[in-house]
């Protein structure tokens, strides 16, 4: 049992602050971890983080435990950009951020106590054909830049790497960079060389009447082709987050005598001597007593700190070596010694990345088994926390009041619109001639076996409030078991729930990882946790009421989800079944969709599926429609005012089904609910439920061209040995996608573990969770990383230049992986795309974390053209993995030409392609 209390500890002293040109982060993850590891700086500037807008994988594995990391990525052109990394202890916010002609930047406020400064990261480019800005330009600009913000009301700190060689007296620009500082009152305070060359380019400049600096900036390693510089700033030093954890040795606790202390303890003697209050309040006193004399609650204080968990003796080894190679050097600045410190430093770099591949890979097959696990490890990973920012409360204990009080009036509030609804409701929903063949008066008294098999079959859960943990009770259970099925009994048979088992572990947690807590506590969900014996009995008042309404049949037949053998994906294909016979029949089809929230069990108008089919020939046909339909929604109503609940009348949507030939045959366009009149809309919504209100929601979705023209094409793929001798031509057929890189890479592993076990592999479960740790491992590993460099691609002749890449898809449809759009359809530039139009779709894929984030709308496609012929040129001898519409393989050295091979029918719907 874990009871964590945060406890932040403030202490006078500096902030280390650390300045770093990272040229590249997205490749660097392993040796910042292990920067940040072995430096532990408060605060860290960086430029050149190479970051996108796009991708955030690199940016979270470059972010350790105990710190926060926010970035300003350079628009446009690859490269560039500035980035923040700060303790958690610390408070950061981004007030601006941009890019002039000849330098880019970032504005921040950083918090520590009641300190503040203003901190600007600033990069300026050296010249180049990419970048032909000259240092004129770079003055000008950064002098209107420095009027600017140069009277700051808080401390102003500029950091950064301005690739002007501050330590040469002759260079012009060195001095007229010095000469504009002084014009400003600013003062640099680097004075030692900063690049492996020898010379002075990042810096650090304060004004001269804030003394923030409070040491000699110092350059330390060599983390790139620069050098981090290190300082101390005169600001209150925030240290580690402390938490407070109690808990209780269980594992070296004795079990036989704690078996023994209850077996002779009055609970499990005198059993009869209490009624049902007083023995549940006799079992929680008796557990939780001898929990205590046997395992004592503990309490230990331990911090959050930046964790290698790949870190091994053998790594250590390596840094050991690279450090030896690191100090010699530097004593004899000798370029000899210099190249074997880069060797050195590049194995060092070679076994972290060794040794972290094979944890995240351990790691991951070790939880595969364990869907839970597995996603929890993944959310870890990815720092994937809703951690709650609630409002400024000096008093924890009024900040829950305020909470419990919110949710209590709310409660109240629904309570009271739902009796002033149902004033008006005189006519019973349910035919009162149902006839039932037996009567539901009273619950059956359960036996020890019964009880047994409860525990079996709950998931062991321990809450807060309960006096032993559940691993435990359950390892007892043969000394508890009659005590456990007497209260339940005895609960079952006098109608009384016990007040120790009313009482609930509230946690709130956020609806959303995007809502803001401190904006109000509607964002929040109230989770209540209760002790483990009243959800047994609340478990076995639940199977008895169940099986009754199941023998009964007075379940509805169009009930799906919360019930066994009543899932949402069978009730969907039968919906498709009924939409796709009332189109055969030349029938429009009118939807309805809707769910009532309850704990366990729900009737009715639980997420049922209501539908009604009319021919658009005959008006009156469609006005019974309508009127069935309004009727039906009517009933549904009644009967959910009669049994407390409530339909939310403002936000029903409905929904037309039909071609487009038969749709406009339809005279109407909306329907009464209620108050309401709704009209239709042009695509489906969320056709879903919130925690209060029933929603039931419509809208219009159109097929036409059930059969539509497609392009089928043909792959050739020349294959060359590596003295580029060509081997025969091997030809494929291809109907939907070609892909090459970690898409395909996730695929081939997937292949190849269910052809070396395939009785794993026989649920569709299991298979996903198969594929979600691949697809966690390519992130981690980007086997397929700087994908450019390997591969020549050519659409219709033309050689197309390529981005920084993981992955190519070239596409026949637009809807690929589980759904993802690849092709908006706005795209000015581009014709109308369609699968029967001759033309492949080609797009890139930054990572394997990109195809995550596009699967949930977080990321958009990157649309490389469109081409009759396309081809793909592996230029390394290292073989690339490749797939055909699912079907994966292994490419060495060669040539794979998509080209057209002929036409077929396809079954479509009326989406635009």
């Amino acid at each position: 049992m874990y009871i964590i209390a945060l406890d932040v500890h403030h202490s006078t002293g500096c902030i280390t602050l650390t300045v770093l040109n990272a040229q590249s982060l997205n490749n660097k993850a392993v040796i910042f971890n292990d920067f940040i590891y072995e430096h532990q700086p408060d605060l860290l500037a960086a430029t050149e983080t190479w970051f996108s807008d796009r991708e955030s994988a690199s940016k979270t594995q470059c972010t350790p435990g105990g710190y926060k990391f926010f970035d300003n990525p350079r628009s446009g052109r690859q490269g560039g950009g500035t980035g923040l990394l700060f303790k958690n202890n610390l408070q950061a916010a981004k007030v601006d951020g941009g890019e002039r002609q000849s330098f880019e930047y970032s504005e921040w406020k950083v918090t520590s106590g009641s300190q503040r400064i203003n901190l600007i990261i600033v990069y300026r480019p050296p010249y180049s054909v990419a970048h032909s800005v000259t240092s004129a330009v770079f003055f000008v600009e950064f002098a209107e830049y420095l009027e600017s913000i140069v009277l700051s009301a808080d401390p102003l700190l500029i950091v950064e790497d301005f690739n002007i060689h501050i330590d040469s007296n002759e260079n012009y620009d060195a001095i007229k960079f010095l000469e504009l500082l002084q014009s400003f009152s600013l003062t640099q305070h680097v004075e030692v060389p900063t690049h492996s060359s020898g010379h002075t380019l990042d810096l650090i400049i304060t004004r001269k009447t804030d003394n923030l600096v409070s040491s000699v900036p110092r350059a330390v390693c060599l983390f790139s082709d620069h050098m981090p510089v290190f300082c101390e700033l005169d600001m209150g030093k925030v240290r580690f987050t402390k938490s407070k954890v109690s808990y209780r040795n269980l594992s070296a606790m004795n079990l036989d005598a704690l078996r023994a202390d209850l077996s002779n303890s009055d609970l499990c003697k005198n059993t009869d001597m209490f009624d049902v209050n007083e023995l549940a309040m006799c079992y929680n006193e008796t557990l939780k007593s001898a929990i205590n004399r046997h395992a004592p609650l503990r309490t230990k204080t331990i911090v959050t700190r930046p964790y290698l968990p790949w870190f091994n003796t053998e790594v250590k080894s390596a840094k050991r070596e690279q450090r030896r190679a690191e100090r010699k050097w530097r004593r004899t600045k000798q370029p000899h010694d210099f190249q074997i410190y880069k060797s050195k430093k590049n194995y060092m770099i070679f076994v972290m990345n060794r040794s972290r591949k094979k944890f995240y890979t351990d790691f991951v097959l070790e939880h595969s088994s364990d869907q839970r696990k597995l996603f929890n490890a993944a959310k870890s990973l990815f720092h994937q926390r809703n951690d709650l920012n609630f409002p400024a409360y000096e008093d924890q204990i009024m900040l829950a009041n305020d909470i419990g009080e919110f949710f209590v009036q709310k409660i109240e509030n629904i309570r009271s619109e739902l009796d002033l609804s149902a004033s008006d409701l005189h006519n019973r929903v349910f035919d009162e001639s149902i006839t039932l063949n037996a009567c539901f008066d009273s619950f059956e008294q359960l036996s020890e076996e019964d009880v047994k098999n409860l525990i079996t079959k709950s998931n062991g859960k321990t809450s807060s409030l309960d006096p032993m943990a559940t691993s435990i009770v359950i390892q007892c259970q043969d000394i508890l078991l009659p005590v456990l099925t007497r209260m339940i009994n005895m609960s079952l048979d006098s109608g009384v729930f016990p007040p120790e088992w009313k009482v609930a572990d509230v946690c709130p947690l956020l609806k959303k990882s995007n809502l803001d807590t401190c904006a109000a506590f509607e964002n929040l969900r109230p989770v209540s946790n209760l002790s483990y014996v009243s959800k047994l009995t609340e478990r076995t008042v639940f199977n008895q009421t169940n099986d009754f309404l199941n023998t009964q049949r007075l379940y509805p037949k169009g009930q799906s989800a919360y019930r066994k053998c009543h899932s949402t994906e069978t009730a969907l294909l039968r919906v498709t079944n009924d939409i796709m016979m009332n189109m055969n029949r030349q029938h429009v089809t009118l939807l309805h969709c809707g769910k009532t929230p309850t704990s366990d069990a729900h009737a009715f108008a639980d997420d049922s599926q209501l539908y009604v089919s009319f021919k658009p020939d005959s008006t009156c046909d469609q006005l019974a429609a309508v009127a069935a339909l309004e009727h039906c929604i009517d009933v549904i109503k009644d009967w959910m005012l009669s049994d407390k609940l409530k339909v939310n009348d403002g936000k029903t949507e409905f929904l037309i089904i039909g071609t487009r030939q038969q749709l406009a045959k339809v005279n109407f366009n909306s329907l009464r609910i209620g108050d309401n009149s709704i009209n239709s809309i042009d695509k489906a919504k969320n056709l879903g439920f919130c925690d209060i209100f029933v929603l039931i929601r419509f809208s219009t979705f159109c097929f036409s061209n059930v059969c539509s023209s497609c392009f089928r094409w043909k792959i050739s793929i020349d294959r060359y040995t590596y003295f580029h001798v060509p081997k025969p031509r091997k030809i494929f057929k291809m109907n939907n996608y070609f892909s090459v890189g970690c898409d395909a890479t996730v695929v081939l592993k997937f292949h190849k573990h269910r052809e070396q076990q395939p009785s794993l592999f026989s649920s569709r479960l299991f298979n996903k969770a198969i594929y979600f740790g691949y697809g966690v491992n390519e992130v981690l590993e980007a086997n397929c990383k700087n994908l450019q460099e390997k591969i020549q691609l050519e659409m219709d002749g033309r050689i197309i230049d390529l981005p920084e890449l993981e992955g190519i898809v070239v596409l026949n449809i637009n809807s690929w992986c589980a759904g993802v759009k690849m092709i908006s359809g706005n795209d000015e530039d581009l014709p109308p795309v369609s699968f029967s139009d001759g033309k492949l779709e080609v797009c890139g894929l930054y990572s394997s974390f990109h195809i995550a984030r596009m699967q949930v709308n977080l990321a958009d496609p990157l649309l490389l053209g469109q081409a009759h012929e396309v081809k793909i040129r592996v230029k390394e001898k290292r073989q690339l993995p490749m797939q055909i519409d699912g079907e994966p393989w292994e490419q060495g050295p060669g040539v794979v030409t998509l080209s057209h091979l002929n036409q077929t029918m396809m079954l479509t719907s009326d989406i635009p392609m």
